[in-house]
This record gives structure tokens, sequence and C-alpha cells, in this order.
């Protein structure tokens, strides 16, 4: 999963951490990257608001354009980033 799904990978760092990585461009391909889904149709922000990651879930929600339509996908179980605060 690291490499393929690096930002999801990297949610197991602790939250100051996970800010440095999306704040770095890692490629041309990084924004397909950051929506990339898990298994669970998971999402960046399912991914950092489940872990309690704060810092990194105001980021994403600040810096990408989708954001609200990140904000409201609903993963396998039919849970929003937002319902799972």
């Amino acid at each position: 999963m690291k490499n393929t799904m690096p930002f999801h990978h990297a949610a197991t760092l602790s939250d100051v951490e996970y800010f440095d990585i999306l704040q770095v461009p890692q490629s041309d391909d990084d924004d397909v990257t950051r929506v990339q889904l898990d298994g669970d149709f998971n999402n960046i922000l399912h991914v950092t608001s489940g872990a309690l990651k704060p810092i990194s879930t105001k980021w994403i929600l600040d810096y990408r354009d989708d954001t609200c339509i990140q904000a409201w996908a609903r993963n396998r179980y039919g849970i929003t980033p937002l319902e799972k605060l």
C-alpha cells in the first residue's frame, strides 16, 4: 500500500508529519494519488478525519478544489468523512 497509495499509508504518521508530506508535491500524478480510494472506498478525507488529524484535514479542505465532492463522498459503509469525525 505504501507504494500505490502513499497518502493513505502516510496516515499512520503523526498529524504534523502527515501535514509535512501533504505540502510537498510528490509528482505530476500528485492530484490523482490524493483522490485514490482504498478497498473500502475511503478517500484521503476519510483517512485523515478517521485518524483524527485535524491539521492535515484542514489543509486538505483548504487546498483541494474538489474537497466539497470528497467531503460528501460515501465509503463502502455509507459514511462520509465528516461523519467519521
